[in-house]
């Protein structure tokens, strides 16, 4: 069997300047025409009024959150509402004490760094194969034009697959962090009982400081707050638009019958699979049962499909030895 001759450099430099190309070209062809077209951000303007609010009695307000938005950017819009867990608006608040321009731009530069900081530690695929797939990903550049908080969803479920061995405490606590969207995780406890129990400890002790954040931002009463304006059906405008099974706009028997089928079905998936199969299965599960699901948070898929890329170049690419050598 003849063999096999590894790249010569001149080879492995168009390599690497092929695919700069190409992740270049995704991002001007992606990003930038979305970041046009979508320059306002407008989902981050509720997230902004939430940090504004953060510990008044208005964070749920419908009219006071219209008032700070309008006060902030002089634009408003029945679906543009403070619809997350008070620790968000918490989170948030730092960045609300700038002016919405300049928070908007930091929010920006913030989301970009998450989305390099999920590329470099992503662990389950090739930094390269990451970094295209993230170019040419078109639901995450419609999460970063249009203000959306997904891509640092990729950089905490990253982080927490980087340190689940080593650092597992510090692992659930970034996995934590993916309350902030909770309607895309119903799976995740699940996931961890079965494959991530180290990561328990740090995950709960992670809900526990959300909580208190919560109470500090929303005030004691903050639950029934929150569910009264869940309720609301503007905050799901176009619901047919969801990538999901809600989207579909079955009947309510129908889409309830097979939510559970999914459901059943992903339990048993998770339970059966490898850990990084179940993940992906927790994922995308998450994704169809949730009510609330827009074309940005598919976002999230990018991991579940990364998962089963290769993990490492193949060993001519890579050596310049001389085929001899490496026999």
């Amino acid at each position: 069997m003849p063999a096999v001759r590894p790249l010569s450099l001149r080879a492995r430099t168009g390599l690497i300047v092929a695919w700069a190309a190409l992740c270049a070209l995704g991002f001007a062809l992606l990003l930038v025409p979305a970041i046009s077209a979508l320059g306002g951000g407008w989902d981050f303007l509720p997230l902004y009024a939430g940090g504004k609010l953060a510990g008044t009695p208005g964070l749920y307000n419908p009219d006071v959150v219209r008032g700070a938005e309008m006060a902030a950017a002089h634009r408003t819009g029945p679906a543009l509402l403070f619809i997350r867990p008070p620790f968000v608006a918490g989170l948030i608040w730092p960045l609300a004490q700038l002016p919405y321009d300049a928070a908007h731009s930091l929010w920006m530069a913030l989301r970009l760094f998450a989305v390099l900081g999920f590329i470099l530690l992503w662990p389950h695929c090739l930094p390269y194969l990451t970094a295209l797939a993230c170019a040419w990903f078109v639901p995450l550049a419609g999460a970063i034009a249009n203000g959306q908080d997904d891509p640092f969803l990729l950089l905490w479920i990253a982080l927490a697959e980087r340190w689940r061995d080593g650092r597992p405490f510090a692992a659930g606590l970034a996995l934590s962090l993916c309350l902030v969207k909770f309607h895309l995780f119903l799976l995740l406890p699940l996931f961890l009982w079965t494959h991530r129990r180290r990561l328990v400890p740090g995950f709960l002790a992670g809900c526990a400081v959300l909580g208190l954040i919560s109470l500090v931002a929303g005030g004691p009463s903050w639950p029934r707050a929150y569910l009264a304006i869940l309720k609301l059906p503007q905050i799901s405008p176009g619901s047919h638009t969801m990538p999901n099974l809600h989207g579909l706009q079955l009947p309510a028997p129908l889409e309830l019958t097979l939510s559970l089928a999914v459901l059943i079905a992903a339990v048993f998936a998770i339970r059966r699979l490898s850990a990084r199969a179940a993940l992906a299965v927790t994922i995308a599960g998450g994704i169809l049962l949730s009510s609330h699901v827009y074309f940005a948070d598919l976002t999230l898929l990018l991991p579940a499909l990364l998962i089963f890329a290769p993990q490492r170049v193949p060993q001519p690419i890579l050596d310049p030895r001389p085929a001899a050598a490496l026999h």
